[in-house]
């Protein structure tokens, strides 16, 4: 098992990252939980709805990161290149979360196909940053 050091020091995600994001996950599976049960009313764009504000915050703490690096260091080039994968890394989670959900949306809600882009295509924002990730990890050596 990897420790959250190990996972700070190789990814960059810091453990206020992992939960803000984890809560939101947890809530929005207890959302899709309800709605397959019982609550047919909720849309699958209310279901990811703290998906998206977990990004949006994460988006705006991230700016803060960097406008405190950027006063601090005085250097725009040192404050850009450390932040530039993290906020690349929140941007293809945001294109992902967006894309799912209006495939999904259209196909469980409407019996239609909405996006007629395969899941393959829509799951590449994961694949980046699963790659970016490597790439972190690899750079650590």
């Amino acid at each position: 098992m990897l420790t959250i050091l190990e996972i700070t020091k190789w990814t960059g995600v810091t453990p206020f990252e992992l939960f803000l994001h984890i809560t939101a996950f947890l809530i929005s599976t207890v959302l899709l939980a309800g709605k397959w049960l019982k609550f047919n009313y909720i849309t699958y764009w209310q279901i990811f709805t703290p998906l998206f504000i977990a990004s949006a915050l994460n988006i705006y703490f991230l700016f803060i990161i960097f406008v405190r690096s950027l006063i601090e260091n005085k250097q725009f080039k040192n404050a850009f290149l450390g932040s530039v994968f993290n906020f690349i890394r929140v941007f293809m989670i945001t294109i992902f979360l967006i894309l799912i959900c209006h495939k999904i949306d259209g196909d469980l809600e409407h019996r239609e196909v909405a996006v007629h882009s395969s899941y393959g295509i829509i799951f590449m924002p994961i694949w980046i940053v699963l790659t970016a990730f490597g790439f972190q990890a690899c750079r650590m050596f």
